[in-house]
């Protein structure tokens, strides 16, 4: 009995390691452990996080017609 307790902890454990390392090794600029790359990378990441005027018109005209088909149903 002891020695199957033992087993489930000892998986319980080498479960728990697993995630730890996981979390560890996530990225290498995560958080405040790289301070001066995320700074370098701020830069660059702003301009590349700008959305297309084409991409935004295409989101709304589809809002629009799905809306449109909300109206048509519900004045049936």
């Amino acid at each position: 009995m002891q020695a199957k307790w033992l087993s489930v902890i000892a998986i319980l454990a080498l479960c728990l390691l697993g995630y730890s390392f996981a979390q560890l090794t996530f990225t290498p600029v995560w958080g405040k452990r790289v301070p001066n790359a995320m700074a370098s990378n701020n830069a660059q990441g702003s301009q590349d996080c700008r959305i297309s005027t084409d991409g935004l018109m295409l989101i709304y005209r589809l809002i629009q017609t799905e809306a449109q088909k909300l109206v048509e149903c519900s004045q049936k």
